[in-house]
C-alpha cells in the first residue's frame, strides 16, 4: 500500500554555483524519504517549476541513493544571477 508521500527533511536548500563551472558539473542535493515499502519508494525527482530555460540549464540525476543537480551549460550572472528551483520526489 502506498500510504506515504515522499518528503524532504528540510524545506529549502540554498546552493551557490559559481558561474565558471564547466558543463556537466554536479551538485549534491539532499534526498527525500518515503516510509513505504521499497516497492512504493521514490521513483524519480522532477522540477515542479520546470520551464524551457530551467530545462536547458539544469537536470536532475538520481544515482542510487543520491540526488544530483547537473549543470547542462555554463551560468551567466549578467544574464541571470538567481534561479529558484522547486524539486519534488515522485513515488
Amino acid at each position: 500500500v502506498n500510504d506515504w508521500k515522499p518528503s524532504f527533511k528540510i524545506d529549502q536548500v540554498h546552493v551557490n554555483i559559481r558561474e565558471n563551472l564547466p558543463n556537466n558539473h554536479h551538485v549534491q542535493l539532499p534526498v527525500a524519504f518515503d516510509h513505504d515499502s521499497s516497492k512504493f519508494n521514490i521513483d524519480h525527482y522532477e522540477f515542479l517549476n520546470q520551464n524551457y530555460q530551467i530545462g536547458q540549464i539544469f537536470q536532475l540525476e538520481q544515482v542510487h541513493d543520491e540526488l544530483r543537480l547537473k549543470l547542462l551549460k555554463r551560468l551567466d550572472c549578467e544574464e541571470r544571477n538567481n534561479y529558484q528551483l522547486e524539486i519534488i520526489a515522485v513515488d
